[in-house]
């Protein structure tokens, strides 16, 4: 028979097998095992729920070809999370962790039950395995002592760090030096609104003494009020850094959104490209008015080997009329003017993939206000001949709540909000002019003078005769 590599369980309603365990052990030693979306604790006084629940973990005590463990913590149930504790130290060969909040249509359900402890139970002398990737989510913890202490973690071989929840400042307050080798960093809902300032303090020190990062992503970045800080901070990774994530939490994805101007100004964007000369890939936040930033824009192409760049934009103040509905079709015109001065004033390597976010609100709303967007991504695909074609997942959208926005006939009905204004004439007029062009090029020039002839009357009728 031959070797098996890997397997990947992810279907929880049963344990896994004893045979295909047993098998594993036996015959395939060097198989690696990934354990995914394992469900951790029901909110549930149903003890045959809790049993089954703990039965699934059991089967996994001990065993040799667990490489990573995937978790939903569901509900910090005290004797679930500790049982997990001792399936992770019981595992020799693990080296890829995730403990993830449950994920719902509008995002990370953040919202605390008031569960038991979230530090796993852990007791002097319990410690892992060193790890080669984590990601840690935590709910609110509410001013309660929660997180998993410091001792059970070993980072020594730790290239790949994700961490989420508004009390993971105390988590980075109590792991200093530990880590200073990183490939990837993503940070997200780091710190509530009233410690932006202790925040700032802390995440500019945690990043201070790490090296080598090749993908960086901030979202919710405390250094708003202090770019200078934070691009000082990229100085140091720009012979390694190649992605770059720099925003504000979506109002659909998290309840801590506080969006307020873009995080770069264009002379900021200037030295981020100067001093990081090797990105090749960048999300930020827009901020859009009545027109697009263009100045914006023009500095985000002055970026030389940037060849992906997605934009999460916001509108700001928008005078609501009834006339200029958001409009899909009507978004449409505003991405693809947009792409296509990116893609006109892009300088060194040009662009293979551009993307805009234009709406935040809920795609599964409980209501619709008439000045919003639901949360689609516009993908643009640039063509050989230059051209840039839009398109959309607004496809997965089935909400009856979204219908008007979505409608792709209203355009020719009503007017839609673009971005300038006055887009749609202007898509009009350039297109009555290329149609003009292709008409002038498919004609000769004499056939031109010609046709020009039969329109004030050949030149022999028009000149007078002359009387001998």
């Amino acid at each position: 028979m031959r070797q098996l590599d890997s397997i990947r369980w992810s279907s929880w309603e049963e344990p896994i097998p004893e045979l295909i365990l047993e098998s594993l052990t036996q015959h395939w030693p060097s198989t690696i095992l990934h354990v995914e979306d394992l469900p951790i604790g029901h909110k549930t006084e149903d003890t045959q729920v809790q049993r089954h629940d703990l039965e699934i973990l059991d089967t996994l005590l001990g065993c040799q070809n667990i490489q990573s463990v995937k978790a939903n913590i569901n509900y910090e149930h005290p004797a679930s999370t500790r049982r997990l504790k001792e399936v992770l130290m019981s595992c020799p060969k693990l080296e890829v962790l995730h403990l993830r909040i449950p994920r719902k249509d509008v995002g990370l359900r953040w919202s605390s039950d008031w569960p038991g402890p979230q530090d796993f139970g852990v007791e002097p002398g319990d410690r892992l395995v060193p790890l080669r990737e984590l990601v840690y989510e935590s709910r609110p913890l509410y001013g309660r002592d929660g997180l998993i202490p410091k001792s059970f973690w070993d980072f020594t071989r730790l290239r790949h760090l994700e961490i989420r929840g508004i009390d993971m400042i105390n988590f980075v307050k109590s792991i200093p030096g530990q880590i200073t080798c990183l490939e990837t960093l993503k940070i997200e809902n780091f710190c509530c609104a009233e410690e932006w300032e202790v925040g700032a303090e802390v995440l500019n020190d945690f990043m201070s003494e790490i090296h080598g990062l090749v993908n960086l992503e901030l979202i919710n970045p405390i250094f708003n009020r202090s770019i200078h800080r934070f691009l000082s901070i990229l100085t140091q990774q720009s012979e390694t850094l190649e992605r770059l994530t720099f925003r504000k939490p979506r109002r659909c994805c998290a309840p801590y959104s506080v969006l307020v101007g873009n995080p770069f100004s264009v002379q900021s964007l200037d030295i981020l490209g100067a001093s990081c000369s090797k990105l090749s890939s960048l999300t930020l936040d827009i901020i859009i008015t009545d027109d697009l930033p263009y100045d914006f824009l023009s500095a985000v192409g002055r970026f030389r080997n940037l060849d992906t760049i997605r934009l999460y934009a916001r509108f700001d103040n928008e005078a609501f009329d009834a006339k200029y509905r958001p409009l899909l079709q009507a978004d449409i015109l505003t991405v693809r003017h947009l792409a296509s001065y990116l893609c006109s004033h892009k300088t060194g390597t040009a662009f293979k993939k551009i993307e805009v976010i234009l709406g935040e609100a809920p795609r599964v709303p409980y209501y619709v206000r008439e000045e919003e967007r639901p949360d689609i991504i516009f993908r643009c695909r640039i063509e050989e001949s230059g051209d840039v074609i839009v398109e959309d997942d607004s496809h997965e959208i089935d909400n009856v709540k979204w219908a008007e926005y979505l409608d792709r006939e209203r355009l020719s009905k009503k007017r839609g909000r673009t971005y300038p204004i006055d887009l749609e004439e202007l898509e009009n007029w350039n297109r009555a002019g290329e149609e003009a062009d292709q008409i002038f090029a498919g004609v000769g020039v004499m056939d031109v003078y010609e046709d020009m002839g039969s329109l004030f009357g050949s030149s022999q009728d028009s000149e007078p005769e002359v009387e001998e």
